[in-house]
């Protein structure tokens, strides 16, 4: 004999009305993110160092970080979300389902919706993060092409891609923002570097400071 499903639910659904269940799952997402980051500069420091052998061959684990990062912020501001019965009523309306609507997993809409203000380029890399989340973590393509992201064309010369490149490259340093003029499908495919991990972890800090304000 098995028990009932729906007993379960309920069961489970108890657990889940509370913000700290969120939370605690946020956190296990947070550090294993950060474990693969740190995986990645371990095997970094074996290539050019050659200290030892990686325990594991160099794979991109990058994307599949940024997914981690992604749902470990989704979780946060849901828990946030939870803090008031107008949202848990949404959320549990239906018997025997979980519903957060049409945006349930839009980090920029989310975030909208918790209060919580972002900045420019907060907003750039929680689309990043939500584009893994949804499916460049995990797919090797989305399953609409309204859902890639934007490409930039190509030039007809070496010349003119420099020149371009350039531009970028000055209006980033005027700003002080690295990010400015970044493409989401460059950023993709690169690596996590040590500003990207510095600003998620400032993101989730301010999602915990909100959780614990309310």
């Amino acid at each position: 004999m098995y028990e009932s499903k729906r007993n379960i639910w309920e069961f489970e659904k108890k657990l889940s009305l509370k913000p700290r269940v969120w939370r605690n799952e946020a956190i296990n997402l947070k550090y294993s993110a950060e474990v693969l980051i740190s995986y990645d500069e371990e095997v970094m420091d074996c290539i050019f160092n050659k200290k030892t052998q990686s325990r594991f061959p160099a794979f991109f684990s990058a994307r599949v970080a940024r997914m981690l990062m992604g749902f470990a912020l989704e979780n946060m501001i849901k828990a946030i979300l939870l803090q008031h019965n107008d949202n848990v009523t949404e959320v549990f309306s239906k018997e025997g389902s979980l519903k957060w609507g049409k945006y349930g997993h839009n980090l920029l809409k989310l975030f909208k919706k918790a209060n919580i203000d972002v900045s420019v380029k907060e907003e750039k890399l929680l689309e990043l993060w939500q584009i893994c989340s949804l499916w460049a973590g995990r797919y090797p393509i989305p399953a609409n092409e309204n859902d890639m992201p934007k490409v930039r064309k190509g030039l007809p010369s070496h010349e003119a891609l420099l020149k371009r490149r350039q531009k970028i490259i000055e209006e980033a340093i005027k700003r002080g923002d690295p990010f400015i003029g970044s493409e989401i499908n460059d950023l993709m495919h690169s690596g996590v570097g040590a500003l990207e991990i510095t600003i998620f972890r400032e993101i989730f800090n301010k999602c915990d400071t909100k959780l614990k304000e309310i």
